[in-house]
């Protein structure tokens, strides 16, 4: 539905009385509002309380303002007015200096034709509110897109914290790998001035989602994993592929296909060999996220702890079929300046769980219930379930727990 009203707010400034009036009379049977101004000094006053105008007309020879000075004024506050000078022949200097220097729109010689200056005003009065009205479509449709983009935004955002939170009950050590490699990526993310917010967006969305192939593996593929950590992944083939069942899943979400592409091709080499082979696509035509998420993986693979981080990302910088040597060596120069985060383990009781912190220990009910696996980042989702229970029949304590702490704090 277009709310869009019309302006036929048109203002005449002249100091003759006479011709004030002769205009009203001819614009008696226009459809415009007709405003009319003697004293030119008063135009800031006439537009606060009147205005805007769609039109404003002056008479060049006044007292007190000139017509040119008049309309700059307008100018000035309202430079979607459509402005127009009406002076004599031998103001023509002045007429061109208004015309360079003041907006006019338009200049009417005196003695004016009154057929010519109705056509003048009408089709003035319609390029204006053409041009005020694919303004204001404009701004609705961008103010709609806006709505639309939170919602979907906000659907996109709890969609993926649910799927986050699938994926640490069923495997935490996936959940883990996860979280170790969201807060190394996402703050080299932020450090790159030229990515889109789409691209961060759609690459965050990947970092939380890379592993959500493991949550759909059989059961007993997922006791081995549990048991031994996602090292164990290699001696079954099933979990070869387990990027493209996230991709797969991902795919027809709505929202999630950028994600969902990243994800498919971040088993890609740069020279466009691995998984999928059927995919032929290497190079710089790689989606950005799909290479930041390629070396982050590789680099979370071979941590140890003699052998981490910035050591590992140095020593695949020679690895030019495997790697986009560029990107890698932005995430060395970034990797530099991000904070490494340490460590504490705490005891805590159910009252102080916070989302975020790291289980160490099997959370359970006064029954016996399971509720939280070790190894297992506590989420919104999983703390709501604490809670429930909680009031149910209670919650063993004291916790074992994991925090971050930032040393330079």
């Amino acid at each position: 539905m277009n709310d869009f009203t019309p302006n036929n707010k048109i203002l005449y400034v002249d100091d003759e009385v006479n011709l004030l009036s002769s205009f009203r009379s001819l614009m008696r049977k226009e459809d415009f509002e007709t405003f009319l101004l003697q004293d030119s000094t008063l135009i800031e006053e006439m537009l606060e309380k009147s205005g805007p105008f769609a039109i404003v007309l002056s008479d060049q020879r006044m007292p007190g303002l000139t017509g040119v000075e008049l309309l700059e004024t307008v100018a000035n506050t309202h430079p979607e007015t459509l402005k127009i000078l009406v002076t004599g022949y031998s103001d023509y200097d002045e007429m061109v200096h208004a015309i360079n220097n003041g907006g006019i729109s338009h200049y009417i010689a005196k003695p004016w034709k009154d057929e010519e200056l109705k056509n003048i005003l009408r089709t003035m009065y319609d390029r204006y509110n053409l041009t005020t009205e694919n303004k204001y479509l404009i701004s609705e449709l961008e103010s709609k897109n806006n709505k639309l983009k939170e919602l979907l935004d906000g659907t996109i955002l709890e969609s993926t914290h649910l799927l986050v939170d699938v994926l640490s009950y069923i495997n935490p050590h996936a959940a883990s790998q996860t979280d170790r490699i969201k807060s190394i990526g996402l703050p080299i993310l932020e450090k790159i001035a030229d990515l889109s917010h789409q691209e961060k967006w759609e690459i965050s969305i990947a970092f939380d989602l890379f592993n959500l192939g493991i949550a759909v593996m059989p059961t007993w593929v997922q006791l081995a994993l549990n048991k031994e950590g996602l090292s164990a992944a290699s001696r079954f083939s099933i979990c070869n592929d387990h990027h493209l069942l996230a991709a797969q899943l991902l795919e027809r979400i709505p929202g999630f296909e950028g994600a969902a592409k990243i994800i498919q091709l971040s088993r890609k080499n740069f020279n466009g060999t691995g998984s999928p082979e059927n995919v032929k696509i290497s190079g710089k035509d790689l989606p950005l996220g799909a290479r930041f998420l390629k070396i982050f993986v590789d680099m979370d693979k071979l941590s140890s702890p003699h052998f981490k981080d910035i050591e590992i990302l140095k020593s695949m910088a020679d690895q030019t079929a495997k790697y986009d040597i560029e990107l890698l060596n932005l995430v060395i120069e970034s990797f530099t300046d991000v904070i490494e985060l340490k460590t504490k383990e705490l005891i805590v009781y159910s009252q102080d769980l916070m989302p975020g912190m790291l289980i160490l220990q099997t959370i359970q009910t006064t029954s016996g219930i399971k509720l939280v696996n070790p190894n297992t980042v506590l989420t919104k989702t999983s703390l709501m379930a604490i809670r429930s229970w909680e009031k149910l029949e209670g919650v063993q304590e004291p916790i074992k727990v994991e925090i971050q702490i930032d040393p330079s704090k």
